[in-house]
C-alpha cells in the first residue's frame, strides 16, 4: 500500500506528456475546453519571470492531473446544458491556476521539521499564479469571492496545530479540520461554481459541493497514509525532531498503551537507547492503515450519496470515476 516517492526538490526542463485513463476520458467527453487547458497553463508558466519559471515548471510536472477544471466542467453540465461557453472555460483555467498557486506556496514551506520556510522561488511563484488566476476571473465576482474564501481557509489551516497532549482524540479531530480547510475546500469550490454556473437550484449546488468536499477529504486522508509509510523509516533513523504530526501518527498515539512514553520521545532532541524499538513495536502493532481505510471509505460513500441525487449521465459516470481515483488511486 505504499505510495510513490516524489522528490519535491526536482526541477525539470520539460513538461510531462503522459496522460492517465481518466484524463483521456475527460478530454473525449468535454472536448476542446478541457483539452486546451494544458496549453493555457503552459502559456502562463512560459510568460512568467525567469527567476520563478523552473519552480512553476516543476509543479506543472508533478501535478498533471487536472481535477479542478474537470470537476468544474462536469458539474456545469449536470443539468443537461452541454455547451461550454468562453466564460466557463476561463473559470476552469483560473481554478487550475489557483490550485497550482496553492501548491507552490505549500512547497515553499516543505523544509525539515522545525525550520523556517526559505524557498523564495516557490513563494513568489505562488504569488504570480494567484494574480493570473484572479485576472482570468475578473468578470465573475462569484468566482473571485470563492477563490478568496479558499485562500483564507488554506491560511487558517496553516495555523491549526494539534498539540501533543493527553487528549489525542481532540488532536485528531483538529487535524481532520485542518485537512477539511485545504484541498477539500478547493474541490468544493470547483464543484459548487460549476453547478452554480449552470443555474441549478441552491440545494443541488450544496449537494455537488458536499460530493467534492468528501472526495477531497478521501484524497487527503489517503495521502496522509502514503506520507507516513514513506517517512517513518527516515525519522526513525534520524532524530525525534524530524517527526511530523499526521493522521496515522495521531491514531497510533491514541491507541497505543505506550502513548505517554511515545509523546515523551517525540519531545526529545535525540533518541535514547530503546526508543526506536518502542516506536517500531507500536507502529507494527497498531492497525493505523485500517483506520485510514475506514475514513476513506466513509468519505467515499458520503460522496456517492451526494452524487446519487443527480440523474445518471455521462457526467455522473465520470465524476464517480474521478472519485474512485482520488480516494483509492496509488494506495
Amino acid at each position: 500500500m505504499k505510495g510513490k516517492v516524489i522528490d519535491f526538490n526536482t526541477k525539470v526542463e520539460h513538461f510531462r506528456s503522459g496522460k492517465d485513463s481518466l484524463q483521456e476520458e475527460l478530454e473525449k467527453h468535454l472536448g476542446a475546453p478541457y483539452k486546451n487547458i494544458e496549453e493555457e497553463l503552459k502559456k502562463v508558466v512560459t510568460r512568467s519571470p525567469a527567476s520563478i519559471r523552473d519552480s512553476l515548471t516543476s509543479i506543472m510536472y508533478l501535478y498533471q492531473n487536472r481535477i479542478c477544471s474537470g470537476l468544474f466542467l462536469l458539474s456545469s453540465r449536470l443539468q443537461g446544458v452541454k455547451k461550454i461557453n468562453r466564460e466557463a472555460t476561463r473559470v476552469a483555467i483560473a481554478l487550475e491556476i489557483l490550485h497550482l498557486a496553492l501548491l507552490s506556496h505549500e512547497f515553499a514551506g516543505r523544509e525539515p521539521a522545525g525550520s523556517i520556510p526559505v524557498n523564495v522561488s516557490d513563494l513568489l511563484g505562488g504569488d504570480y499564479l494567484f494574480s493570473e488566476a484572479l485576472s482570468l476571473a475578473y468578470e465573475t465576482p462569484q468566482v473571485i469571492k470563492g477563490m478568496s474564501e479558499v485562500i483564507t481557509r488554506y491560511v487558517e489551516a496553516e495555523f491549526i496545530k494539534p498539540s501533543l497532549s493527553h487528549n489525542t482524540p481532540g488532536a485528531k479531530k483538529k487535524y481532520l479540520q485542518k485537512l477539511s480547510y485545504r484541498y477539500a475546500s478547493l474541490l468544493a469550490l470547483c464543484g459548487s461554481l460549476g453547478s452554480w454556473h449552470n443555474g441549478v437550484s441552491q440545494e443541488k449546488v450544496k449537494k455537488i459541493a458536499y460530493f467534492a468536499h468528501y472526495m477531497g477529504i478521501a484524497r487527503q486522508v489517503k495521502e496522509e497514509l502514503n506520507y507516513f509509510q514513506r517517512s517513518y523509516p527516515k525519522w526513525l533513523r534520524k532524530t525525534p525532531k524530524d517527526i511530523r504530526i499526521n493522521l496515522p501518527l495521531l491514531y497510533i498515539l491514541e491507541m497505543s498503551p505506550q502513548k505517554e512514553k511515545l509523546i515523551k520521545i517525540m519531545k526529545s532532541s535525540y533518541y535514547q537507547k530503546g526508543d526506536r524499538e518502542i516506536w517500531e513495536q507500536e507502529i507494527n502493532q497498531v492497525d493505523y492503515s485500517g483506520y485510514i481505510l475506514q475514513l476513506i471509505n466513509k468519505n467515499y460513500q458520503g460522496a456517492l450519496q451526494m452524487l446519487s441525487e443527480f440523474k445518471t449521465s455521462g457526467e455522473t459516470t465520470l465524476l464517480k470515476q474521478m472519485l474512485t481515483k482520488e480516494a483509492y488511486g496509488e494506495l
